[in-house]
């Protein structure tokens, strides 16, 4: 005779060991993370900036590296304020997710694409794209294949703004990838200092531009107490910072500091010769 509660029970074994696991794990994780939200909460809180557990509003405005990959981007742990140098920064984590195993398309940044273009399925004359289209296609990832896995990629951002609008700039440490890019015709500016030339790569479209933001006392400088800022760039009206992983909040507050230096180093003359008014800073979100 067939006992229903009894012979069933090693089928549903595994499930009940999954479900005892996982739900304190999950409840942990929840746990962890509301803890971790209120320590940065509270560091902010100390030093007078504002606070926001996530900026959703600022994700379409990130381009470029480090920002270019994979989908379902968030931004975390935002605050917002000036240094003691009168500088406005913000500082965030910025993460997304990649996944393994097939082909993708859509995605945080899909969209601005979408929206200009229309494409015919084949279908009875059907369209796809087009306005607005892009408001669906920057929520959705879409899948060309089986996935075998998903991982979160982790960036820690400080973004700062600058007292005008600059041309483009980077400064990265000089890697094998690095390497082979130049040999490949990558750019790659030499300045005056080999040792600086050996260590980092310099990437702008105005050449004079960063022979005037790296002289001799900058570079110095970069090599020696500054050397923890890179790496780093200039896009228009702001200089970022970034670096594998979440914010550690230990070491904000000297990265803050050097960030700002970095910015009063910078010669006036360079600032007259190639900066533009900016325009008004729009990190906060929408009310």
């Amino acid at each position: 005779m067939f006992d229903f509660a009894t012979d069933s029970f090693p089928m549903f074994l595994p499930i009940l060991i999954f479900v005892a696991v996982a739900i304190p794990v999950a409840i942990f994780g929840f746990l962890a993370q509301q803890e971790r939200e209120d320590l940065v909460a509270k560091w902010a809180a100390d030093r007078g900036y504002d606070y926001l557990s996530s900026n959703p509003d600022l994700v379409p405005h990130l381009r470029g590296e480090p920002y270019s990959g994979g989908y379902s981007a968030k931004v975390k742990e935002f605050i917002s304020g000036r240094t003691a140098g009168g500088h406005p920064f913000c500082s965030f984590k910025y993460s997304y997710e990649v996944s393994t195993g097939g082909g993708t398309f859509g995605g945080p940044h899909f969209g601005s694409f979408m929206d200009d273009h229309e494409f015919s399925t084949g279908f009875g004359g059907m369209t796809t794209g087009g306005h607005n289209s892009g408001l669906f296609m920057n929520s959705h990832q879409f899948s060309m294949g089986q996935h075998n896995s998903t991982r979160t990629v982790e960036f820690a951002i400080i973004m700062m703004r600058l007292p005008a609008e600059l041309p483009d700039f980077r400064l990265t440490y000089e890697g094998i990838g690095d390497k082979v890019q130049k040999f490949f015709g990558g750019q790659d500016i030499e300045l005056e200092s080999d040792d600086f030339n050996r260590f980092f790569r310099v990437q702008s479209p105005v050449e004079a531009f960063a022979y005037g933001v790296l002289h001799p006392r900058m570079m110095e400088w970069l090599m020696g107490p500054a050397s923890s800022l890179v790496p780093f760039s200039i896009d228009g009206p702001n200089v970022f910072y970034w670096r594998d992983g979440s914010p550690h909040y230990e070491t904000l507050d000297k990265l803050l500091t050097t960030l700002s230096e970095f910015i009063d180093q910078i010669p006036q003359g360079v600032f007259e010769q190639h900066g533009r008014t900016p325009q008004p800073i729009s990190w906060a979100p929408t009310r």
